[in-house]
């Protein structure tokens, strides 16, 4: 009994492995194009550009620079030249590290993505196109064997068969591309993590500059006379005017205090004097006719 049209394709159906790398492969196209999208972002290189805009850092220098020549010489102006000197050395290394990701990142990934998974996919389709062609002449032969439609039949089933081996080997190669963006992405993060060390470096080594300078300049504030400013004269003006109206305000006391005290002094005295005045008793005085009759009744005795 001749087989049908769907019973020779459940025969020449593909093997399982095959079919099974095809749906490993379209997967990881899709997840490809994220994560490709995802690495334009964080390395900001979608293609070089002749006159790309300054990144913060260079926007950073330029400031520097522009205000460097107002102040010659002195801490500011070290610490203006050591931000300038590190924001552009590391603009740079983030530039050249960001191309290099790009080349060695996203192009590899982009061409397969772009080039080689639409060309698989039509060598794919290809293939089973092929197959059914080959299907349909097997079932030909089938319903009524003729020398033409016999030669026919091996024809399409020579040349799918060539077609089917060299796809399947492209199949098998591609089912492992997963294994080359493993490798890509480790040379994204092995890139950045060597550009975050030599960043952190020198940004540590202009942060000791700056901090030095900044340290310098205030030893030499400390060590140089300082101008007095008018608020500053009128505040002392006034303290000096506070202080002397305190001092003659506690002579005042004083005097005030030392007026009362003596004021008592003396007062106690006088008084201890007129007592004293008062406790003396004065004899009566003598008259004159006395000491007369006295001085004549001694004569007479005499």
């Amino acid at each position: 009994m001749p087989k049908t049209l769907n019973e020779i394709k459940k025969l020449s159906a593909y093997p399982d492995n095959f079919e099974k790398a095809i749906n490993f492969i379209k997967i990881t196209q899709e997840y490809t194009q994220d994560v490709v999208a995802a690495i334009e972002k964080l390395i900001n290189a979608s293609q070089p550009k002749r006159h790309s805009k300054p990144n913060d850092l260079e926007r950073l220098a330029h400031v520097a620079q522009k205000y460097m020549p107002y102040f010659v010489s002195g801490s500011f102006y070290e610490a203006l030249q050591a931000t300038a000197t590190v924001c552009i050395s590391v603009a740079k290394q983030e530039r050249e590290a960001q191309m290099d990701a790009f080349q060695r990142v996203v192009v590899p990934m982009k061409s397969w993505i772009q080039e080689d998974y639409p060309r698989l996919m039509k060598d794919i389709k290809k293939c089973y196109y092929l197959k059914d062609k080959m299907d349909r002449s097997m079932a030909s032969v089938e319903a009524r064997k003729t020398p033409e439609r016999l030669m026919r039949a091996q024809e399409a089933k020579n040349k799918h068969q060539i077609f089917f081996e060299r796809v399947k080997n492209e199949v098998m190669r591609y089912k492992a591309v997963h294994r080359h963006h493993m490798q890509c992405l480790k040379v994204l993060m092995l890139k950045n993590y060597q550009f975050e060390r030599k960043a952190k470096d020198e940004f540590l080594a202009a942060f000791i500059k700056c901090e030095a300078e900044i340290n310098a300049g205030n030893a030499a504030l400390k060590e140089a006379p300082k101008y007095t400013t008018v608020e500053e004269i009128d505040l002392k003006e006034s303290k000096k005017d506070s202080e002397k109206k305190s001092k003659k305000k506690a002579v005042e006391e004083i005097n005030l205090k030392s007026d009362k005290s003596e004021g008592q002094k003396i007062s106690k005295k006088r008084k201890k004097t007129e007592e004293q005045i008062a406790s003396i008793k004065l004899d009566k005085p003598e008259k004159q006719t006395d000491k007369k009759e006295k001085s004549v009744e001694t004569e007479k005795k005499n």
